[in-house]
């Protein structure tokens, strides 16, 4: 079946007011590259703000009268649709907390697939919360899924540890800053290697060294190469030049949007940028189409402009 998209309106780059059940007909099937979506929590709350210079009142219902499973086939409903969208190499996110989370991953896996699951990733929003007569819920849970074995993926990096930085990078370049030594010839457990086996400048490793001549040559050219006051060669590694720390699945670094930040737009459950934008820089890349099926004020769309945009 062809699908028609709306009237004159392109589905790209646009903002579309509706029920996403009925709205992402629009949409045509495999042509999106990530989904992140962040629907009302199953918390039986009501979010109320105001809008706009006319004071209009908007308000939408967190609150499921009919119980947990009413509003898990509300939401199943809907991403099976989302699920059609995606390319065989897209990805797809939902923001959840710990009121639904475990019920959501029991339905996606028949959505997605059990073997396509990649990643619960933990959000800590806050680091200090009460409540009343059990641990204070601080984060949110971020269920990240692949349509395939196949998906976009681009590693996450970041800053090492003042502790870890204290520890391994213990010397200074006046021009390039702190650097830590490493090694550049192989050890008696890599073994001899024939080719890498020869003397520069005096000194010729018992088993060999790590690369082959040229490259230490442009190495020592580029004053990467130290000496030590024994003789044994180091290579330099320095700090600024370090992708960092390989991102694990708890994200503690990235704090909510606050009362005073210049990005809070009065939206009540407003998701911070850094958040998406390390979503979008993961999962997709430069002219990749990215959808946010539930798009509350808009920061899922502000992310891709900003990352993805030639």
């Amino acid at each position: 079946m062809v699908q028609q998209p709306l009237a004159g309106i392109s589905w790209r780059n646009q903002l579309y007011c509706g029920d996403c059940l009925a709205v992402l007909d629009a949409v045509p099937d495999e042509s999106v590259d990530l989904i992140y979506i962040d629907p009302p929590f199953y918390s039986q709350r009501v979010y109320e703000t105001i809008w706009g210079e006319e004071a209009e009142r908007f308000a939408f219902e967190d609150r499921w009268s009919d119980g947990i499973n009413h509003y898990v086939n509300h939401l199943v409903a809907r991403i099976r649709k989302m699920y059609s969208k995606l390319k065989a190499a897209g990805s797809f996110y939902v923001h959840l907390d710990w009121h639904i989370a475990h019920y959501m991953k029991i339905e996606l896996d028949k959505v997605f697939g059990y073997g396509n699951f990649q990643n619960e990733i933990i959000w800590q929003r806050t680091s200090a919360h009460s409540d009343a007569k059990r641990l204070g819920h601080v984060h949110d849970t971020l269920l990240f899924y692949s349509k395939s074995e196949t998906f976009t993926w681009n590693p996450l990096f970041g800053p090492h540890s003042a502790e870890y930085v204290g520890k391994f990078y213990r010397f200074t370049d006046p021009v390039r800053g702190l650097y830590r030594l490493d090694h550049i010839i192989r050890s008696q457990s890599m073994g001899p290697r024939p080719n890498l086996s020869y003397e520069y400048k005096s000194y010729k490793p018992q088993w060999g060294w790590r690369v082959e001549r040229e490259k230490l040559k442009k190495l020592d050219a580029d004053g990467r190469i130290e000496w030590s006051k024994t003789g044994r060669p180091y290579l330099r590694r320095y700090l600024k030049e370090m992708k960092g720390t390989a991102l694990t699945s708890i994200w503690a670094d990235i704090i909510p949007v606050q009362a005073h930040a210049k990005e809070r737009l009065g939206y009540p459950t407003q998701k911070p940028l850094a958040l998406l934008e390390r979503i979008v820089r993961a999962s997709s890349d430069p002219g990749d189409v990215v959808l946010d099926s539930y798009c509350g004020c808009g920061t899922t769309m502000a992310a891709a402009q900003k990352v993805l945009t030639y």
